[in-house]
């Protein structure tokens, strides 16, 4: 059996240190949360080339690849995406002027009544809006915002690439020898879950940001950079990011015209069946095993204590949780990507 004092002895000090990180010393956190996504992301394919090469020369070849990759990914935001938004950002208060809403009310002959309560809740919504957005850039920007920081990412994914096994172990080193390969066992489940987790989000992001573009192109209706942009980084907040992006681009396309907010009312409802139905259970399910419930719970949980970027780290940490209560009690998780057929063999969700 596992010494249950080592063990969560061991597993409370790294939540009461990572929360602590958290809560003094926030773009510190953020910048360690990044490099540690990086690494989880980078570490496959650097694992490959480790056979044929030595760790250090394949975390300096992974590393460079990605680097590659982001810098023309950062040359197209700045060529088109930001452009893009700074249009979107001038417009805005034309499609949400109160008087072109009240007008539109008038238009769609609503009662009174029904049209007051839709201009509060338009009005509310449009401050939850602006406010969460705020709350949501506003870290990313002061983590980034100074230049240490910014170069100190890629040192800390080469030598979480390079020497990862060594440091998870030191991490480790004063517990007794026999409780070392249970954390480290512990560990291991974690970060194949989360590298899971992560490579099958990023799948779900990209299908909806290209969905929404291809979509918006094709009817010529406004802003598809913008919002297929919105439709992707939405999908990073399960359940609530991509109803409040529907949300936002039907009032977009009411304002245009009713049959173009029909149109995107109706892409939006299919697109999510096949994220929710297709993609992600094949994809994410497979990593997280989580009841819809509790990564509604979880959202709303760490969405109260960390806002916006709360949101975001709720199914990981979630999915993170569920492996060390199952390695703990000793469960057998059934790894990513072997999923079985019939409904018996199903692993117990939490």
């Amino acid at each position: 059996m596992i010494n249950w004092n080592w063990t969560y002895a061991y597993l409370v000090t790294l939540v009461a240190g990572i929360g602590l990180i958290f809560w003094l010393a926030t773009k510190l956190a953020i910048v360690l949360f990044i490099a540690f996504l990086l690494t989880l992301l980078l570490r496959p394919l650097a694992d490959k080339l480790k056979r044929r090469m030595g760790a250090g020369w394949a975390s300096i070849l992974v590393l460079t690849l990605f680097l590659c990759v982001f810098l023309l990914f950062f040359i197209g935001i700045i060529r088109s995406i930001l452009p893009s938004f700074a249009q979107f950002a001038t417009k805005l208060p034309h499609y949400i002027n109160p008087a072109k809403v009240n007008l539109l009310m008038v238009r769609l002959n609503l009662p009174s009544e029904l049209t007051e309560y839709v201009n509060d809740a338009f009005n509310q919504v449009s401050g939850f809006a602006l406010e969460s957005l705020k709350n949501a850039v506003l870290p990313l920007l002061h983590a980034m915002s100074g230049v240490v920081e910014l170069i100190s990412i890629p040192f800390i994914v080469f030598y979480f690439l390079k020497d990862g096994e060594m440091l998870r172990s030191g991490l480790f080193s004063l517990a007794p020898a026999q409780e070392q390969a249970k954390l480290n066992k512990i560990a291991a489940a974690a970060a194949q879950v989360l590298s899971g987790y992560i490579r099958g989000q990023l799948t779900v992001c990209l299908f909806s940001g290209l969905a929404s573009f291809i979509f918006f192109i094709a009817w010529g209706l406004p802003f598809p950079v913008v919002i297929a942009s919105l439709s992707a980084f939405a999908e990073l907040i399960p359940v609530v990011g991509p109803v409040i992006v529907a949300c936002l681009a039907a009032s977009l396309g009411l304002v245009h015209s009713t049959a173009a907010a029909v149109k995107i009312v109706i892409f939006y409802i299919v697109m999510l069946k096949i994220n929710h139905n297709i993609i992600t259970p094949k994809l994410i399910g497979k990593a997280v095993h989580l009841h819809p419930v509790v990564i509604m719970i979880g959202l709303l949980f760490f969405g109260h204590l960390f806002g916006v970027l709360g949101m975001v780290m709720a199914v990981s940490v979630l999915a993170v949780i569920r492996v060390v209560i199952l390695e703990v009690h000793g469960i057998t998780s059934r790894p990513a990507g072997k999923e079985l057929s019939t409904e018996k063999s199903k692993p117990a969700c939490i």
